[in-house]
């Protein structure tokens, strides 16, 4: 699979709603390691690749990093909400909750905006799925709008929208709170939002599919491969009080209907909770565990690595990349090690691929490009 320019849409947020499909040549060597420059009191969150830039998310800023680490500039932003780069444009939301677009220079490519409902009490930005769509000038938006007043509904707003237009192109409410983040699948252009039931939303015509259930009594984190397919992870309670509580991963058609499920033992699965599956190009499906990390293919454990992982990036080799405290792994589609590299610090972004294939982390301090 050849590496495209520009590393995926990423929402700065540590889901992983899709593989990444870039491969990577990277074995292990330190090109820099630069300075953060940051306040003592202020930790990066998470990285993306934008060209041949990195950008840094923080709780209230982006800082954009060039090609040999230094910092090229900054911008605030509204705390904890989205960043988004797609093509040459980034987006984020600003002090005043209006969207902003920004060229790689740092300036505004499009007048800010004001976002259609989320300035409205109780309205909920900081956990939404947000996606600027090809061309840059539409983008898809979903989070959770808690109701207003005593004993208002909660419902989940989703809608299409251009930038800088009052109205959308579509616009949904789904009763009930979020039980999964919302989910995107670029593949089939879909959003998917897990409520009660698991609510499909076609995107380009703005439709609402068959609505179908998730059969686990506590969904805690999901992704999609490219075909839509579903991976959720879980745990789930037997109605036999006799029995155990297992953690559990389902695979699901794009329907909602079961392809197989992996039951582990009684009480000794821990499901990383921050850590979503994720699902790579060749069919491989990871899962963080305490203590380990899961590869399984076609229902079946096809190995485990044990590592006290905190987050993982499938990449489209069916290479895996590998945090844990300040070390950087790459196990290759066997689960065997390939390399570890000491960060100098505890790693607090998950890994991300440019388009030449080199690694990027960041600790508390610094960041790190690997090659």
């Amino acid at each position: 699979m050849t590496a495209q320019a520009t590393y995926p849409i990423f929402c700065a947020s540590p889901r992983r709603d899709c593989f990444v499909p870039l491969s990577s040549a990277a074995r292990g060597s330190l090109v820099w390691s630069q300075g953060l420059g940051l306040a003592p009191e202020v930790a990066p969150l998470h990285l993306l690749s934008w060209g041949e830039q990195v950008v840094v998310v923080t709780h209230q800023q982006v800082h954009v990093h060039g090609p040999d680490g230094g910092r090229r500039w900054s911008r605030s932003r509204l705390s904890s909400t989205f960043v988004a780069a797609r093509g040459d444009r980034l987006y984020l939301l600003n002090d005043e909750g209006e969207l902003d677009v920004l060229g790689q220079d740092g300036g505004e490519l499009i007048e800010s905006s004001w976002v259609p409902m989320a300035d409205e009490p109780g309205f909920n930005t900081t956990v939404p799925l947000f996606w600027p769509l090809p061309g840059g000038d539409e983008f898809l938006l979903a989070a959770q709008f808690m109701g207003t007043g005593a004993g208002g509904p909660p419902a989940v707003i989703c809608y299409r929208n251009a930038i800088g237009a009052d109205f959308g192109v579509w616009e949904h409410d789904v009763m009930g709170g979020l039980r999964l983040p919302p989910l995107y699948v670029p593949g089939t252009d879909r959003m998917l939002l897990a409520t009660v039931e698991v609510t499909p939303v076609d995107c380009g015509q703005g439709t609402l599919g068959q609505p179908f259930a998730v059969p686990m009594s506590d969904p805690i984190n999901w992704c999609a491969d490219d075909s839509g397919n579903l991976y959720v992870i879980g745990t789930h309670e037997p109605q036999d009080p006799e029995q155990k509580v297992r953690g559990l991963l389902l695979a699901l058609t794009p329907d909602g209907q079961e392809r197989w499920r992996w039951s582990g033992s009684p009480n000794k699965v821990a499901w990383h909770r921050a850590q979503p599956p994720a699902a790579a190009a060749d069919g491989t499906v990871f899962g963080v565990i305490a203590g380990a990390v899961l590869a399984f293919r076609d229902g079946d454990l096809a190995w485990d690595y044990e590592v006290s992982a905190t987050a993982i990036t499938a990449l489209g080799d069916g290479t895996l990349l590998v945090t844990s405290g300040g070390q950087l792994l790459r196990l290759d589609p066997a689960g065997e090690r390939m390399f570890r590299v000491d960060a100098g610090g505890p790693i607090l972004t998950p890994p991300v691929v440019d388009g030449q294939g080199s690694v990027y982390i960041a600790t508390d301090k610094r960041l790190v490009k690997i090659s």
